[in-house]
This record gives C-alpha cells, structure tokens and sequence, in this order.
C-alpha cells in the first residue's frame, strides 16, 4: 500500500491563463492574464447566457491538456 504524497500537484505556468471574475448580481466581469502579467482581455458576462462563460474560458488553451 502507497502512502499519500505531501508534495502539491505541479502547475504548469509557462502557457497558462489566469482570469479573475467578479460575480454580480445581474452579470460578472472577468480580466484575463498570462503568467507573465500581460493583460489578455476583459469583459463582462450577463448572468442570463452561462453559455457566455464556457465560450470564455476556451478563448485560451489549457496547458494541462498538452502535459503528458
């Protein structure tokens, strides 16, 4: 039997894309930015299109997906 590791998953940050939203009442606005800090976006969703948020999230690649 294994014993669980004490080490935290690794996180790759080279590609990867941090976006801050702040949740309103009626809509959520969100800024987008690499790991460098370069600003990649900004905007604001109404909360009557959850559609809108899947649609942001995939506007940048998930490099965990390329990870192997």
């Amino acid at each position: 039997m294994s014993t669980p590791s004490n080490t935290p998953p690794s996180i790759i940050t080279e590609a990867a894309t941090f976006i801050g939203i702040d949740y309103h009442k009626k809509y959520s606005v969100w800024h987008a930015v690499d790991a460098a800090g370069s600003d990649l976006g900004k905007g604001r969703i109404g909360h009557h299109s959850p559609h809108d948020f899947t649609t942001l999230v995939k506007r940048w690649p998930n490099p965990a997906d390329k990870a192997g």
